[in-house]
């Protein structure tokens, strides 16, 4: 399908195509199916190429294949690691000679990670092209971009100077806390994980057996899945053994009530999980106390409602925590959150002082203005300022892509009113950060 719409634009454009499958000749894939063929299923998992690494493009695209964390309990894993990985090394050799025959400065490719776009990124950059990867952002008609890698990267160390001096003031304080309670609803995102979702809390929390009169500490979970990359500063190896070990610690604290909410897009996506947080709970525990409750995913309350009556939140590395730091909502980051090491989070360095923190729970106050209005700024940058919008497309909902070009976009263009798609150019060109400066417009 990607293919598809991409040659349906650039073909009615009069613009070359080249197909990677035309830079790699019959004879160098069967030298390819040959070598691999030899390989174990533990060889496969160990393969090195010389340059770069292709085992964590062929890994992470099975795991989301299968929609699960770990290939150990599925059947055919020999055979679908063995594709992703033939296909991560075809990939790298033809674009390898793809890039021999012609001459190309910068690769531009969405999010730069799986095969074969990762795969491309790091062949790309072992031959000294500039690599540029673009994801959509949360906003209807906004992308973000980054130089070099993908993104899910760059935000975790990009330098604080990028925000923290926005001149802020009530027009961009309105702006921000408009959209963060849109966000509720998604009225103006690409996507939206609830049809109808419930926001009586006491409700739910009575069916829960919860108490909102005691403290109450909210764990935010992500799809065990989703976009498994290497972050070199993880204190737990996975996010399952944050969620056990959290877990642990809460069954020694019967003051403190721990909500354990399940990521909605588990069952509320278009790629359904197959491994899912609650399954792996109830295998790891017979039983849990009645301090601490699992609000699964295809529950439709609403987080934001969730988050509002707990005293903290502890993330692992959703996105979210970046919208309830503006809310004075102390966040606890125990894995490769963006809004981490930002001076807005609680961020331990390792396990030892994550339950230190945890000792300390519960923290019984919001977050000081000064915090709040950093996580303003920081928030801002990231869904007004490095989230690019294009005037001159349309959103489609329900179609892939999920948007077209505006009846007037063609002219938008021409006439340079489309301030963003400018802006992404010339970062390209200039290899500039790709932030777009909103608050000037």
């Amino acid at each position: 399908s990607c293919f598809h719409s991409g040659l349906l634009v650039y073909e009615k454009m009069g613009i070359k195509v080249n197909k990677l499958g035309s830079f790699i000749s019959f004879q160098e894939k069967n030298d390819i199916e040959n070598a691999l063929r030899e390989l174990s299923y533990s060889e496969l998992l160990k393969y090195k190429d010389d340059e770069i690494d292709l085992t964590e493009d062929a890994l992470s695209g099975a795991l989301r294949y299968y929609a699960v964390g770990t290939l150990d309990a599925e059947e055919e894993k020999e055979k679908i690691l063995r594709r992703y990985l033939k296909s991560a090394i075809i990939t790298k050799k033809a674009f390898s000679n793809l890039i021999k025959e012609k001459t190309f400065s910068t690769v531009v490719l969405n999010h730069g990670i799986y095969v074969p776009q990762g795969t491309i990124s790091k062949t790309a950059k072992l031959n000294n092209l500039n690599v540029v990867c673009y994801q959509p952002s949360y906003k209807t008609n906004c992308f973000t971009l980054s130089h070099d890698t993908t993104y899910h990267l760059t935000m975790m160390d990009e330098p604080v100077s990028y925000w923290e001096n926005i001149e802020w003031n009530d027009k961009l304080n309105d702006r921000l806390t408009k959209y963060l309670y849109s966000r509720r609803f998604g009225k103006n995102d690409w996507e939206y994980y609830f049809r109808k979702p419930e926001f009586n809390i006491e409700e739910k929390f009575i069916k829960y057996g919860l108490d909102t009169r005691k403290p109450i500490v909210g764990m935010l979970t992500n799809i065990i899945w989703d976009a498994l990359l290497t972050y070199p500063n993880n204190i737990f190896d996975n996010m399952l053994e944050w969620i056990f070990k959290t877990i642990d610690y809460f069954k020694s604290r019967p003051d403190l009530q721990l909500a354990i909410r399940v990521h909605p897009a588990e069952v509320n996506s278009d790629r359904i999980s197959k491994q899912k947080v609650l399954d792996e709970i109830k295998k790891k525990f017979i039983d849990l106390p009645k301090n601490i409750i699992v609000i699964d995913s295809d529950d439709n309350l609403s987080t934001y409602a969730f988050a509002d009556i707990c005293d903290s939140i502890i993330i692992y590395s959703t996105k979210m925590g970046m919208e309830f730091s503006p809310l004075g909502i102390p966040v606890i980051c125990a894995g490769e959150s963006y809004v981490k090491n930002k001076g807005i989070t609680f961020d331990p360095k390792n396990q030892i002082e994550y339950f230190n923190i945890l000792k300390n729970l519960p923290m019984k106050k919001k977050l000081s203005d000064d915090i709040i209005l950093r996580a303003k700024k920081y928030a801002y940058n990231f869904f007004f300022r490095r989230s690019i919008p294009i005037s001159s497309i349309t959103h489609k909902p329900h179609h892939w892509p999920p948007f077209t070009l505006d009846k007037n976009g063609f002219k938008q263009i021409l006439d340079s009113k489309d301030k963003g798609l400018e802006q992404i150019c010339n970062s390209i060109k200039s290899k500039k950060p790709f932030i777009f400066e909103d608050e000037k417009y």
